[in-house]
């Protein structure tokens, strides 16, 4: 899943990408005081990444592609998110 379907903001966006972040799996082990020093990133940007982050854990963004890949038929590729689903709940445990 690309960090685009998460809906940051451009400036969140650009910061990530910019770090060369741009799948959630990469952004599941964010360097957070490397993002803290990046120019354009300041407390309100960090606290809508990590906000992600903590939507990311719980599996919120992941059971949401998980559905629209069941809807849209791709029960393989679902079955692959539910993998990276339960390994990024066993990272945050």
């Amino acid at each position: 899943m690309n960090i685009v379907d998460l809906e940051l903001s451009v400036r969140a966006y650009n910061v990530l990408e910019e770090m060369g972040i741009t799948t959630i799996e990469q952004l599941a082990f964010i360097n957070w005081i490397e993002l803290a020093e990046r120019k354009k990133c300041g407390a309100k940007t960090i606290a809508e990444i990590a906000m992600k982050v903590t939507q990311l854990a719980r599996g919120d963004m992941l059971k949401r592609a998980i559905e629209w890949e069941k809807r849209d038929g791709s029960y393989y590729r679902a079955e692959r998110l539910q993998t990276k689903l339960d390994a990024i709940k066993c990272i945050v445990r």
